[in-house]
């Protein structure tokens, strides 16, 4: 059809269907806001059978259930039978914490070799984060465990952190507040931590520049003990925290990707 006539066509209230290759009223084409004459690109007519078709194949969509379904389908080529038959394979337990599904607020996360996409197993949401964090790389987890375990790790004792007895005035502002009433330290010995640390995270050796948008490393404290460990990036900081600083998930996290690289 002439471009000049589709214009009048246009003009006069009429919409094209890219699906039925004809002109429509513009009261029978679906509704869409974000284009110029306010139409869709399809008819109703089209709509209501593809939209049919869908929910034949994967149900209403609105359910939580159904979009469960179509998400394993679309994102691990995967039935919610294969899933079933996965989790009870692994005895309902995370592939890497051994955490039983009852034991988590969340249903367990289908893990999978983002090189060669194949389906390694079922893992609760905290160990599914730490690999991901970690990029899968067993070097950077075995730092991790290195980092919890060497008795070389420097500590440093905390002081009382209680808000009352904060000490105001401190050197540089806000940053030096936080650091002393919530840590025990100075930014001084902040600094002298980072030139120890030859500035960079004491787990996988980047540089402040490379801390997902932060300005300064994390001052990573031991929970129980309350002492200052060391200084690390904001990934590192927050996958140690994902797995409660459990030396122990870490190692069985290696073996996990050990058993899958070698195949």
């Amino acid at each position: 059809m002439p471009k000049i006539q589709r214009q009048m066509e246009k003009r006069a209230g009429f919409g094209w269907c890219s699906k039925c290759q004809k002109w429509f009223e513009s009261n029978l084409m679906v509704k869409n806001i974000k284009r110029k004459n306010g139409l869709g690109s399809k008819c109703l007519q089209c709509c209501c059978k593809h939209a049919k078709k869908k929910f034949e194949i994967y149900g209403d969509l609105r359910t939580s259930e159904s979009r469960r379904k179509e998400l394993l389908r679309r994102d691990y080529n995967m039935t919610p039978e294969d899933y079933s038959n996965l989790l009870v394979k692994q005895d309902f337990r995370c592939k890497i914490c051994s955490r039983h599904q009852s034991e988590c607020k969340s249903t367990f996360c289908v893990d999978h070799s983002h090189t060669t996409n194949k389906l390694r197993g079922l893992l609760c949401r905290d160990c599914n984060l730490m690999l991901g964090l970690f990029q899968d790389q067993i070097s950077s987890i075995q730092a991790a465990i290195d980092y919890l375990t060497l008795e070389t790790t420097r500590y440093i004792p905390l002081v009382d952190r209680s808000p009352s007895k904060r000490i105001p005035g401190l050197n540089r502002g806000e940053r030096g507040r936080h650091y002393k009433c919530s840590y025990g330290i100075t930014v001084d010995e902040y600094d002298k931590m980072l030139l120890s640390q030859d500035g960079k995270c004491a787990i996988c050796n980047s540089d402040e520049t490379n801390n997902g948008g932060k300005k300064h490393f994390s001052i990573d404290h031991d929970h129980i003990t309350d002492t200052v460990r060391g200084l690390l990036c904001q990934t590192c900081n927050f996958a140690l925290g994902r797995i409660k600083d459990n030396p122990n998930v870490l190692r069985s996290a290696i073996v996990y990707l050990e058993s899958y690289s070698s195949t």
